[in-house]
């Protein structure tokens, strides 16, 4: 049987794109202690059959309830069913992360202009910008809505509104409430389209489909009638402390701290798109009124608008809030993706996917334009694989011995990787805080001894949603059997523990010189002696 060339190109693209999940997959960091703390430690701790201690962070607490198991079974079934089959822990999260990056590709190799143009270099800008890798295979809420929002565009894209709704729905109901405002121009196009009375009753249906197993989901493991999704919206935008938002308790930033992140994660695609997308834009609306306008140039302008409008949106919405972390730049990436494709082809290509104008300037121009943005992202990708995955390398060397042992961690609390990856299984080991110089609150501990459900339901008074240190979260040192710590200078309050010991076994996380040096991979440059923090157990 004779395949289409299509069927072909198809078929290369899903090859390449699964390759990419796979590298995001086994190499990806945990990057977010929120990721590790919130998700990771919960999940664990729900889906074990003989392990039964985890973190919990005051969130799961039924006293606040700001956090959905719902999601949890969401992304986490794959290690659910590697959990049944005795398979060890690191291996189940590598199930869950396979899983998350294989989602992630739906959007990809995108259903845009068609020609075979547009889809090398959605390919390319996809599969290679760091934001992709770091965001495919986390288990953080905004990373799954980012998958939700490439599943938006591609079916708003195909005209399949009713699963554009869903996808919106799915994000904002189940994953991440905030994530609803990506959903406001697809809307707003719809009503302009006259399908208001379509919009209300998808929005319904799916709210009835996604809100009933959620309520009864986390009403049987909070042991009481709860909405997660309305609690997090009324902590994070109904509820102020001094005339701030809750959310400020746990730091705040400058604009400079996106724009930083834009340029780690898509280095001179952003700088692209924020000089060309007003004249590209322009150029389209313009063209459009000429007789010699083409359905390229109107499709180009739709797709345009489709992607564009999202992540305007969402970026003067969160550039203003005082809170700010990476990963609520995550399900801007889609949106990107697509936003650079169109532009480099609407600039640089007609409507025959052939360069405009012919001349070898611009096929230079587009070809040195990628090779940068590849170069720059493999140097990223490197760095961060490099020079910051030591934490969850380290702890998976620990002995593995019958007898209960005891990992003590202190000043860097918040790299530890999770419980699925100490050895064993994870059976018989417990991990515990030390005293060091974080004024906030550390996670506690679910109750142990008295199973799952009970655990979940168990309201222990130690938690409060100030971000107030509990004092019953720190250990005794004379109880710890190992201690996870690095090899610098302690702080004021704190100890190097290091210094108690003869040899310590160097580890992976690099300190370079700057911070540019920290943020990109230089063969032979960025492994410079003397420049290295190295962690130690």
């Amino acid at each position: 049987m004779t395949r289409s060339p299509s069927w072909n190109q198809q078929l290369l693209f899903s090859r390449i794109g699964i390759f990419a999940a796979l590298c995001s997959t086994v190499w990806n960091n945990i990057n977010d202690c929120d990721e590790t703390f919130n998700y990771l430690e919960p999940l664990g701790f729900i889906i074990s059959t003989a392990n039964n201690t985890g973190f919990q962070t005051w969130e799961y607490s039924p006293q606040f309830g700001l956090r959905s198991y719902l999601y949890l079974w969401l992304i986490g079934w794959p290690a659910y069913i590697l959990v049944r089959l005795r398979l060890p822990g690191w291996l189940q999260l590598l199930g869950i992360r396979l899983i998350l990056s294989l989602v992630s590709l739906y959007l990809y190799p995108g259903d845009g202009l068609k020609q075979l143009t547009f889809k090398v270099v959605f390919c390319l800008i996809h599969v290679a910008a760091p934001g992709n890798f770091i965001s495919a295979s986390s288990s953080v809420p905004s990373a799954l809505v980012a998958s939700m929002i490439a599943l938006m565009l591609s079916t708003w894209i195909s005209g399949q509104y009713f699963f554009s709704v869903g996808a919106v729905a799915v994000g904002a109901i189940v994953v991440w409430p905030f994530s609803a405002v990506l959903g406001v121009p697809l809307a707003l196009f719809l009503a302009a389209s006259g399908m208001v009375a379509q919009l209300i009753m998808y929005s319904v249906l799916w709210a009835l489909a996604l809100l009933t197993p959620m309520v009864l989901v986390d009403t049987f493991y909070y042991g009481g009638l709860i909405c997660p999704t309305w609690n997090i919206i009324s902590y994070n935008a109904l509820t102020s402390l001094q005339g701030r938002s809750l959310s400020q308790l746990y730091g705040t930033e400058t604009a400079a701290y996106y724009v930083i992140n834009y340029f780690l994660n898509y280095n001179i695609a952003v700088v692209f798109v924020t000089i060309f997308t007003v004249p590209a834009f322009t150029y389209l609306v313009l063209g459009i009124g000429r007789q010699t306008a083409t359905n390229f140039h109107r499709r180009a302008l739709k797709l345009l608008c489709f992607a564009l409008m999202p992540l305007l949106l969402w970026n003067v919405v969160f550039f203003i809030q005082s809170h700010k972390e990476e990963r609520f730049l995550f399900p801007c990436f889609p949106c990107l993706d697509l936003v650079v494709t169109l532009l480099l082809c609407v600039l640089f290509f007609n409507h025959s996917g052939k360069f405009a104008t012919g001349t070898p300037l611009s096929l230079s121009s587009v070809i040195s334009f990628l090779l940068l943005f590849v170069g720059l992202s493999l140097s990223r990708i490197l760095a961060l694989t490099q020079g910051y995955s030591a934490p969850m390398y380290l702890v998976q060397h620990l002995p593995v011995s019958d007898n209960l042992k005891t990992l003590c961690i202190g000043r860097d609390w918040h790299h530890f990787p999770s419980h699925f990856l100490l050895p064993h299984e994870n059976y018989g080991w417990r991990v515990h805080f030390l005293r060091s110089n974080f004024s906030g609150q550390l996670p506690g501990k679910f109750a142990e001894g008295v199973g799952v459900f009970k655990a979940t339901r168990s309201l222990s008074g130690h938690f409060n949603d100030m971000n107030l240190p509990e004092e019953d979260t720190f250990f005794n040192l004379e109880k710890c059997d190992y201690i996870l710590d690095r090899l610098s200078e302690p702080g004021e309050n704190e100890v190097q523990y290091s210094n108690d010991a003869r040899t310590w076994p160097e580890s992976l996380l690099q300190r370079a010189f700057t911070r540019l040096q920290r943020a990109f991979y230089v063969p032979f440059l960025f492994k410079v002696h003397g420049n290295t923090t190295c962690h130690a157990i």
